[in-house]
């Protein structure tokens, strides 16, 4: 029984998930890939109970900041576990590697990316007036118009760059 027909039972029968018969079933899968798979392929061997494991952490993890709590070991300035960055430590991620043409990455308080100082928010069009349900007139997405005077007869978007 995999985890979904486990909690399918329990929602049906009122009962908590019974899981025992999970790990059994992921440990002959997980094996049945890796062979699949041949020598050499997967970077380790034998090692899904360790897999399901990180797995479990992680999703827990997401899960927490997804509720707003904040994952373990957040705060402490070095990017570990499932957070994505820790204070000044961004893990290498840059706005340019989040698909961002420039700009300067942050991290939040709960160790998830702050893209706000990057570059290529779809600017707003400025349009007011509603002239159809979901048009901009009714929506009035996007970032706020953001324009600087170079000094040099040029002009730079800096919602676009």
């Amino acid at each position: 029984m995999v985890p979904l027909k486990a909690d399918t039972k329990a929602v049906t029968t009122g009962q908590p998930p019974d899981y025992s018969k999970c790990g059994p079933k992921l440990e002959k899968q997980f094996a049945g890939a890796e062979k699949k798979a041949g020598a050499g392929v997967c970077p380790t061997q034998g090692d899904s109970s360790a897999t399901e494991a990180m797995i479990t952490t992680d999703l827990t993890a997401v899960a927490a900041v997804l509720t707003g709590m904040v994952p373990a070991g957040c705060g402490d300035g070095s990017k570990g576990g499932a957070e994505a960055c820790d204070g000044a430590d961004l893990g290498g991620q840059t706005c340019l590697g989040l698909g961002f043409p420039g700009g300067t990455l942050a991290c939040t308080a709960v160790c998830a990316f702050d893209v706000s100082g990057c570059q290529g928010n779809f600017p707003a069009t400025g349009q007011t007036t509603q002239y159809t349900t979901g048009d901009d007139g009714n929506i009035q997405a996007g970032a706020t118009l953001n324009y600087v005077d170079n000094g040099d007869g040029t002009i730079t978007d800096r919602n676009t760059g």
